[in-house]
């Protein structure tokens, strides 16, 4: 069994060295696409450059999460089925469990792998006690604290010869399988990497608004954000939770995040047969009362 990774960066040069070597441990391949990068990740992609780290190139194009499918498309027949993708090795993100491992013991009834993320945060005093030098290596040591939630996501599907994905259509899914993989999600590192992520994706979205017609060139605001923006994200630590075993076991599921996830397929299904249910119920009550009206 072997895993393949896609990794999409963009302006993560603090961080995608550290990335791509823990990744290194556990992938076969690691595919990486940059984004369009200015801050010199690129280089640094490049710098790695083995028979495992595999730099695909870098393109400054809008970013949607379909971008990853050309990757997939480009080197989809390296793999066999029974192994897996890494569809999404994002540059913030290291595993706690040995992925090898974790996927190996999945039954073949499964298809899909998720991830349950510790995230950690920046807070007002950790800024006040540290320096923050912007190098992840050097900074990790001083990123203790925990939001009091985590969070459920895919990052993983076994390989089919038949898979679709494209901009269009994705056929990659299938049953989930039921624990998690635990990630560390370093979201937020340094000041200096807050303040330069808000500004990409300040960016970002203003030319997502300007493409789908939201906003006129004349509403385009491209202008910097306040220096002192990152600010905003780093949350007093009575808001967090300190990084022991005690409280990992404390974190709490997201609103929102889909419970679905640690349901067996018999569940799943049922559950969407009575949604179903539900809609049609509701459709013929509104027609009988249409009716009655006429």
């Amino acid at each position: 069994m072997n895993i393949f990774g896609i990794a999409m960066v963009k302006n993560e040069a603090d961080v995608v060295d550290a990335m791509l070597l823990d990744a290194r441990r556990w992938a076969y391949k690691i595919f990486v696409y940059d984004n369009g990068s200015t801050d010199g990740t690129w280089q640094k992609v490049q710098a790695l450059a083995d028979d495992v780290i595999v730099p695909w190139k870098s393109e400054d194009v809008p970013f949607h999460n379909e971008l990853r499918a050309d990757v997939f498309a480009e080197f989809r027949h390296l793999a066999r089925p029974g192994d897996w993708w890494c569809y999404r090795l994002d540059a913030d993100e290291f595993y706690v469990e040995d992925p090898r491992e974790f996927l190996a013991a999945i039954p073949s009834r499964y298809s899909v792998a998720v991830k349950k993320s510790l995230d950690y945060l920046l807070t007002k005093e950790d800024v006040d006690e540290y320096d923050f030098c912007g190098d992840f290596i050097a900074d990790q040591g001083k990123i203790t604290y925990l939001s009091p939630h985590t969070f459920l996501e895919s990052r993983f599907f076994r390989h089919r010869n038949g898979i679709i994905w494209d901009a269009q259509k994705r056929t990659y899914g299938g049953p989930v399988y039921p624990r998690p993989i635990t990630v560390q999600h370093y979201q937020y590192r340094s000041p200096q990497q807050i303040q330069q992520r808000l500004e990409t994706r300040h960016i970002y979205w203003q030319r997502k608004a300007l493409r789908k017609g939201k906003i006129t060139e004349a509403d385009l605001d491209l202008s910097p954000l306040s220096p002192d923006a990152w600010r905003e994200k780093c949350p007093p630590r009575t808001d967090c939770l300190l990084d022991t075993p005690e409280n990992r076991a404390r974190l709490q599921y997201r609103p929102g995040n889909y419970e679905h996830v640690f349901d067996s397929r018999l569940q799943y299904l049922r559950k969407r047969l009575i949604y179903l249910s539900g809609i049609r119920f509701f459709r013929e009550y509104l027609y009988r009362r249409k009716k009655g009206a006429e």
